[in-house]
């Protein structure tokens, strides 16, 4: 009787500690299920924010004129690209003006503010077209 008694204590045993990994590894499961999902959520949301804030293009244009007299100030806000031709706000000074690349007058120009990782402007770009 003590050796059957024994034996179903030993089984009785066994089967609690199958059951106890079996929950383990549900919830270790469930945990890595649900860090993949926020960082997938996160990730995308993050990519989402990049795309859509890295370049906002403005449906206003603007004229030669209107993208010339942004260089008339003491100093840049931002950098400004104007046909693929960059100036640098910490290097630009009005009194050198005359010393800057000519650019191609076109009769419009669309206006691009392009933005950093976190939100910040980077730099305003003007497209002639």
């Amino acid at each position: 009787m003590s050796a059957i008694r024994a034996l179903m204590l030993g089984l009785a045993g066994a089967l609690i500690f199958c059951v106890g990994i079996s929950i383990f590894m549900m919830f270790v499961n469930r945990v890595d299920d649900l860090a993949d999902n926020v960082r997938d959520t996160s990730s995308y949301d993050t990519s989402l924010v990049k795309e859509t804030r890295n370049e906002v293009a403005h449906e206003h244009t603007y004229t030669y004129q209107d993208v010339m007299s942004e260089l008339f100030t003491d100093r840049l806000q931002y950098d400004i690209e104007i046909d693929g031709i960059l100036i640098e706000k910490d290097t630009y000074n009005l009194a050198l003006y005359e010393e800057l690349p000519k650019f191609v007058e076109h009769s419009s120009y669309t206006k691009s503010i392009v933005h950093d990782g976190e939100g910040n402007v980077k730099k305003v770009k003007y497209t002639g077209g």
